[in-house]
């Protein structure tokens, strides 16, 4: 087995440890309302930033200590696509298109 298959077997065992671990984490964020976008115009660039901005920052505080079973490396990203993704669910079509149109702009802009 090449090495690039271990390591890719073992990321995904680590993944499929703590992954109940950190569906708590995402569901506590989810219920606490941690994230909140109906006050902003996520269709536009400026608008899609500041979610981005909330959900980072709801991430840290749920994601805060997250680890890996048997590991010392921060399951942080991962926790931070988990609630954007819980986050996304949550909208309808529409919106989570436009959202998605806006910060794709927003990242062209940024260059």
């Amino acid at each position: 087995m090449s090495a690039f298959r271990i390591a890719a077997a073992a990321a995904a065992v680590v993944m499929a440890v703590s992954t109940p671990a950190l569906a708590v984490t995402v569901q506590q964020a989810e219920s606490t309302g941690a994230v909140q976008w109906s006050d902003l115009d996520v269709g536009t660039p400026e608008g899609a930033a500041e979610l981005d901005q909330r959900i980072n920052a709801a991430a840290r505080r749920a994601c805060r200590g997250v680890r890996a079973t048997g590991s010392n490396m921060s399951q942080t990203a991962f926790c931070r696509s988990q609630i954007r993704d819980s986050v996304t669910a949550r909208m309808d079509e529409p919106t989570r298109e436009a959202y998605a149109q806006a910060r794709a702009q927003g990242r062209r802009g940024a260059r």
